[in-house]
C-alpha cells in the first residue's frame, strides 16, 4: 500500500538483491483500482514477463455479526475479494506458475466477531477453486494465527491473545510458515489449511465435533441436571451464590484473573473487560457449563454478574422454588434502572432486539403493526439456535 515508503522496505530490497534476484523494484498501488492495477501490470518488461502472483493483503475491522454495519463489510471485501478478482481477470492471458491467494482459517472454521472477515477469505478459496477447474494456477492458503506480529495483528491485546490460545488454533513461527507455504506450492491442490491445531480443543469447533474422536473430560464442565440437582438443595440465596460462583469463575478464565471472587457482580461485564467477542465466549461457556441454550444477546440483556445469575436460576431452578431475595442479588431499584438504561446505546437497544418493545410500552409504535407477520413458527427460534442446528436449517434438513 506504501510502496517504497512501507516500514522495511529498504531492508527488503537489500535482503533480496542479496539473494539473487536482479532487479527489485517496489512501487505503490491500489489493486482494488481497474485502472492503477492495469497500468502496473503493463510496467513489467517482456524480458522478465510476470509468471507469478502473491495475493497477501487484507485488512480487519471486527464486530459481532447483529452490530457490524455495511461499511464495515464493503471495507473488508473491497481489501480481500475486488483486489482478488482484478488479478485473476487482468493476468488470465500470462503464463502463471502461481497464482497464490493468502486466506484465513476463520473462513473455514468461523472466528467470533468476523463474519465480515471470514466471508471475504471463504471467497478467495472458491476462486482458488474456480481457476482451478479452468486449469489455472491457484492455491488458497487458510492461514491460522502467526505468531510474529504483523499490521493486523500488532493491536491485539493480552487479553486477545489469553482468548485465542484456549482456542483450536495455535500460533505458528514464521520459519514454519514458510515451510507450509513451499509444501503447498509442491501439491496440485488449490486450498490448504495452513496452521498447527490443538488437538484437546477440536471438540469446540461445531464443524468437527461430530468427528473429532478426543472428548472433553468430565472435569471440564459441569452438566446441567448435575447442577440443577445441587441447586435442589439449597435455599434462594445460597443458590443465587453458587450460580453466580460459575459466572465469576468463567469470567475469570476469560479475563485471566486468579481470585474470581474479586469480580465485581453488580458492575457491567463491559466496565470490568469484556467486549463483543469475549462476550460471546462468556455465553458459550456458560452454554457448556450449564446445557443451557443462551441466547446470543444474552450477556448484553443482562449486563452483569448477578443479572445473568438470576436469568441463569430462572432457567436452573426447580419448578416452584422461590428466587433470591433482590437484595441479595444486588439488583438495582427503579432508579438505578432509569440511569442504567440511559447510558445503552440505542443500537445496542436494536440489536438486543429491545428498541421497538420499549417504543411500544412508550405508546410510540403501534403493538399490532407486525402482528400478520409475525407467526408462530414450528422451528426453534434462530437466536437460540446452535451451530450444528442453524446449519440443518439453512439446508433444509428437518430431521
Amino acid at each position: 500500500r506504501q510502496g517504497p515508503h512501507a516500514p522495511g522496505a529498504d531492508q527488503l530490497h537489500d535482503d533480496l538483491l542479496t539473494l539473487g534476484a536482479h532487479t527489485v523494484t517496489i512501487t505503490a498501488c491500489d489493486a482494488t483500482n481497474p485502472t492503477a492495477l492495469t497500468d502496473l501490470i503493463h510496467t513489467i518488461p517482456t524480458e522478465h514477463p510476470l509468471t507469478a502472483v502473491i495475493h497477501t493483503t487484507g485488512a480487519l475491522d471486527d464486530a459481532t455479526l447483529t452490530a457490524m454495519t455495511e461499511k464495515q463489510l464493503r471495507t473488508i471485501l473491497a481489501s480481500k475479494v475486488d483486489s482478488a478478482v482484478l488479478l485473476d481477470a487482468l493476468t488470465r492471458e500470462h503464463d502463471l506458475g502461481a497464482f497464490v491467494m493468502f486466506s484465513s482459517a476463520a473462513g473455514l472454521l468461523g472466528s467470533p466477531g468476523q463474519a465480515n472477515y471470514a466471508a471475504a477469505n471463504t471467497f478467495l478459496d472458491a476462486l482458488a477453486a474456480h481457476r482451478h477447474a479452468n486449469g489455472l494456477a491457484a492455491t488458497s492458503l487458510a492461514w491460522g494465527l502467526w505468531a510474529q506480529a504483523s499490521a493486523m495483528t500488532g493491536h491485539l491485546s493480552d487479553q486477545d491473545h489469553a482468548r485465542m490460545s484456549r482456542s483450536v488454533i495455535v500460533p505458528m513461527s514464521s520459519e514454519r510458515g514458510l515451510e507450509i507455504f513451499d509444501a503447498a506450492d509442491r501439491t496440485a491442490r488449490p486450498l490448504h489449511f495452513a496452521s498447527p491445531l490443538n488437538l484437546a480443543h477440536i471438540p469446540q469447533l461445531p464443524v468437527w465435533s461430530r468427528l473429532a474422536t478426543v472428548r472433553p473430560t468430565a472435569t471440564t464442565h459441569q452438566s446441567g441436571p448435575a447442577l440443577t440437582e445441587q441447586l435442589a438443595g439449597l435455599t434462594p440465596t445460597e443458590r443465587h451464590q453458587h450460580v453466580l460462583g460459575l459466572v465469576r469463575r468463567q469470567i475469570g478464565v476469560i479475563l485471566g484473573i486468579d481470585n474470581p471472587a474479586v469480580i465485581d457482580a453488580t458492575r457491567g461485564f463491559l466496565d470490568q473487560g469484556l467486549d463483543s467477542l469475549t462476550a460471546v465466549e462468556l455465553r458459550n461457556r456458560l452454554h457448556t457449563a450449564t446445557a443451557i441454550r443462551l441466547p446470543a444477546t444474552a450477556v448484553f440483556d443482562h449486563p452483569t454478574p448477578n443479572a445473568l445469575t438470576q436469568y441463569l436460576l430462572d432457567q436452573l431452578a426447580p419448578a416452584g422454588t422461590e428466587s433470591a431475595p433482590a437484595a441479595d442479588r444486588g439488583e438495582p431499584g427503579e432508579e438505578g434502572i432509569r440511569r442504567a438504561l440511559a447510558t445503552i446505546p440505542l443500537d445496542r437497544l436494536r440489536g438486543a432486539g429491545l428498541m421497538k418493545p420499549l417504543l411500544q410500552l412508550l405508546g410510540l409504535a403501534d403493538p399490532s403493526a407486525d402482528a400478520d407477520a409475525s407467526t408462530e413458527s414450528d422451528e426453534e427460534s434462530i437466536d437460540l439456535m446452535a451451530i450444528d442446528d442453524l446449519v440443518q436449517f439453512a439446508l433444509g434438513d428437518e430431521s
